[in-house]
């Protein structure tokens, strides 16, 4: 059986802590809760286990986040909390903060904010594809 390892992430406009996006709407802490079966005071266990930010360390692959700063269903603190957490592991991370971008935005193909957005994907991701193969033989 084949062993994979994860050599890169790209998150874009993701809710990288449950308990803290719960808290920025009502729209949000909706979302959450049906994700979760119930409010995440509820299930702080729960929803502390389903966040990304509960798994960061210095190991952590290359990771790159992308929001946009008029996002109103995800805020960007959500990927510059992350950010901010790798960074302090030791871990390689990049955050593209992208200016009057709202949520989904990267899906608008042939804006300027998708088209900048896309272009750092495929530069972070040919990086750490070459990173990661370096040496593999």
């Amino acid at each position: 059986m084949a062993n994979f390892q994860v050599q890169a992430i790209v998150s874009c406009f993701g809710p990288v802590d449950l308990a803290y996006h719960a808290q920025e709407s009502e729209g949000a802490r909706r979302i959450v809760a049906t994700f979760l079966g119930r409010p995440c005071e509820a299930a702080v266990g729960l929803c502390h286990k389903v966040s990304p930010i509960a798994y960061v360390t210095a190991e952590a692959p290359p990771t790159l986040l992308v929001h946009g700063t008029d996002d109103a269903a995800v805020s960007c603190e959500n990927s510059q909390r992350l950010a901010a957490v790798l960074e302090q592991a030791g871990a390689d991370v990049a955050y593209l903060s992208v200016e009057g971008a709202e949520h989904s935005f990267i899906l608008r193909f042939g804006t300027p904010e998708a088209e900048m957005a896309l272009a750092a994907i495929e530069t972070f991701l040919a990086e750490a594809f070459e990173t990661a193969h370096v040496g593999k033989g």
